[in-house]
């Protein structure tokens, strides 16, 4: 029968057992002491049950005594006090193995159950040790960042990762660190949040590399005790997110550069051509010598249209060469005098009628540097001050030689510059609205500042819209001396 029955095989068959031996004894009249002992002792020992030994003890008893009292017939008192003593000896047998028995069933229970325990804590040990070195594992092996936990003080007691070595911090050094000072930020904020049981995430810096932080509680019987902080390096991300952003911009300059060459292009290429389509098709309409003078306007005008035409090709030219091949300056000596003075023989082709050009120098006249560069440099910007002045306006160049340093500024009292676009001067294709209708590419000045940038020198300017505009440069002469 089960176990978990009350009349198992063993106590079935004792019970049996002493019901025969009382059997025996009311035919026989012979008590049978030794075989109820033997009889309940044996059941007992082979009973697992506490309830079922001490019933099989009761059994045993309430048939001892009836034995007694319904078989024996005691003649002389000295066999009747025998025979009692007896009996009742086999009563406290019977008790003291019942008693015995319990207590050593309990005992082999105490005991399986101590080894139970000492085996499951064995086996949770070695869950714990494996569980422990897997995350050890993952925590020293976690690629960029590292792993750690903190105590309730927020000190490490646990950090790990490859991305410590990265950031020249020792595991062992985080041990007892608070998690603050160890970055060198103030995110006491997050971690109360996270001591509150809040899931907190944020960026730091530290030594020259980008992190993200992410602190989530440790609960135990409902009570924070640690927190586990995952620190993952996010330098690379950032940098690919900076390379997209600068890629987007750089993807918007070119397409408001498109939109502004376009625009520019329309303007610049469509006025000369159309001047050279018109004139030349009136010029075949001409014939004899009284439309000389009508012939000559129409080739003068279109030898304009086509100078105009070269002007923004050169432009052109000269920054695709700037960009593409960058130039390497060939420095050597230039009497400034002589070289301004040809450089004003070139410019009187860009003066408009009574337009006048002025010139002054301060200190040595001998100076080092790039004649190309230097030429295209003071070209640009004298074309510029002709360009947007008026027609009887006068353009000043001054030069000043001092302290191994050539300044030289291009003074005109033209149209000047707003302030408002002041800050896109020097960006490519850019005009300023109040020129819209004079001829211009919007390069030149963008080319001034590359060469000046070859040479180690500066460009600044003063302007006021409808007043006097003044640009200066300044090249180091020490540096043109190396």
């Amino acid at each position: 029968m089960s176990s978990n029955r009350f009349i198992t095989w063993p106590v079935f068959a004792g019970t049996i057992m002493l019901l025969l031996v009382l059997i025996a004894e009311l035919l026989t009249h012979v008590l049978g002491n030794v075989a109820y002992v033997a009889i309940a002792v044996i059941t007992m020992w082979l009973t697992l049950d506490r309830k079922q030994i001490i019933s099989i003890a009761i059994f045993a008893t309430v048939l001892l005594v009836l034995g007694y009292i319904m078989t024996i017939t005691i003649s002389e008192p000295v066999s009747q006090v025998t025979i009692f003593v007896n009996r009742i000896s086999a009563i406290v047998v019977i008790w003291f193995a019942c008693s015995f028995t319990i207590g050593y069933q309990n005992a082999r229970a105490e005991e399986n159950r101590q080894r139970l325990e000492i085996e499951e804590r064995k086996i949770t040990e070695a869950r714990l040790r494996s569980s422990q070195e897997m995350h050890e594992a993952i925590a020293r092996n976690f690629p960029e960042g590292w792993i750690g936990i903190l105590d309730e003080d927020l000190k490490y007691v646990f950090a790990d990762g490859r991305g410590l070595r990265r950031a020249e911090i020792q595991p062992e050094d985080l041990i007892g660190k608070r998690f603050g000072k160890i970055l060198g930020e103030d995110v006491e904020l997050f971690l109360e949040r996270a001591l509150k049981g809040d899931h907190v995430a944020f960026d730091v810096a530290y030594n020259g590399r980008n992190y993200e932080v992410n602190i989530g509680p440790f609960l135990s019987n409902l009570q924070i005790k640690r927190l586990l902080v995952v620190v993952h390096d996010i330098t690379m991300m950032k940098e690919t997110e900076t390379g997209l952003i600068k890629a987007l911009e750089r993807e918007r300059e070119l397409s408001e550069l498109k939109s502004r060459f376009v625009t520019m292009a329309s303007h610049e290429f469509r006025t000369p051509l159309t001047t050279i389509q018109s004139s030349s098709t009136l010029l075949g309409k001409y014939t004899g010598d009284t439309y000389d003078k009508e012939k000559a306007t129409h080739v003068t005008r279109i030898k304009n249209s086509v100078k105009l035409l070269t002007e923004v090709l050169n432009d052109f030219l000269s920054l695709e060469s700037l960009e593409k091949r960058n130039p390497v300056p060939r420095y050597e000596a230039i009497h400034l005098p002589d070289f301004l003075d040809q450089v004003f023989k070139e410019a009187e082709s860009l003066k408009r009628d009574t337009q006048q050009l002025e010139f002054e120098n301060v200190g040595s006249n001998e100076v080092v540097s790039d004649k190309r560069f230097l030429r295209n440099i003071l070209y640009n910007l004298l074309s510029n001050a002709f360009k947007y002045s008026s027609e009887d306006g006068k353009v000043v160049v001054k030069s000043k030689v001092l302290d191994g340093k050539l300044t030289m500024s291009v003074i005109d009292h033209g149209v000047g510059i707003p302030l408002e676009e002041q800050g896109y001067i020097f960006d490519r294709f850019f005009r300023a609205h109040n020129v819209a209708n004079i001829h211009g590419t919007g390069l030149g000045l963008t080319i001034v500042k590359k060469y000046l940038d070859l040479l180690g020198g500066t460009l600044s300017f003063v302007s006021n819209n409808g007043e006097e505009t003044i640009f200066t440069f300044e090249l180091p002469m020490e540096l043109a001396s190396i």
